[in-house]
Parts: structure tokens; C-alpha cells; sequence
């Protein structure tokens, strides 16, 4: 994956864009879950992006909500996916973002 390009479309801008854009284009009208998964991977990658002790994720943390909240997005994504045989993450990605963020942690984060 290309961070920088990562950054850039799981941007807020994005989002903003893509939301102002479907009134203009039919092609985008039904953009919302689109919109709901970038808005989503950017707070992910906002809260894990801290570069100063003081903002350090801890238990207590908003951050540490944020990055369960996905935790449990992912996992109800990837069962539900399983149980109406829709396309998912290869199970190699989906374990690799699964033990990603819960490194160090027990599965209850």
C-alpha cells in the first residue's frame, strides 16, 4: 500500500468532495457508504498517528474507542460478508488488519 496516496484519499477532503459531487453527478448518488468507510479509515488513521507522549493512546483515550469501534466494524463487516457470500478481504489482509490492531492486546482491546 502507498501511504501517501492512502492519506490522501481516506482524507476528509475526499469525503467532502464526493458528498458536494453527487448532486452534480449521477455516478456518485448513492456514494454514502463510500463516504462513511473514508471518514471511518480516517479517524483510524488520525487516532494511531499520534508523535508526542502526551497524546499517547491509552484505555482511557477517545483514540482507544475509535480504534475498538473499528475493531468490531471489521469483524461485523468480514461475518457478515461470510454469511451472505459477498466478496471481503482475502483472509490473508483480514487477519493482517485484525492482528494489527489488537497487537499486544487481547481480542478485547
Amino acid at each position: 500500500m502507498n501511504v501517501g496516496r492512502a492519506y490522501c484519499f481516506f482524507s476528509e477532503k475526499t469525503a467532502i468532495a464526493m458528498k458536494i459531487y453527487r448532486e452534480f453527478n449521477i455516478d456518485l448518488i448513492v456514494c454514502g457508504p463510500s463516504v462513511i468507510i473514508i471518514c471511518r479509515i480516517n479517524s483510524l488513521i488520525q487516532d494511531m498517528g499520534s508523535l508526542i507522549p502526551s497524546n499517547s493512546l491509552t484505555n482511557a483515550s477517545p483514540e482507544y474507542k475509535i480504534i475498538k469501534d473499528f475493531i468490531d466494524y471489521l469483524d461485523e463487516w468480514h461475518d457478515n460478508a461470510k454469511k451472505n457470500n459477498y466478496n471481503f478481504l482475502t483472509d490473508d489482509t483480514y487477519v493482517f488488519w485484525s492482528k494489527s490492531f489488537t497487537k499486544g492486546h487481547s481480542r478485547n482491546i
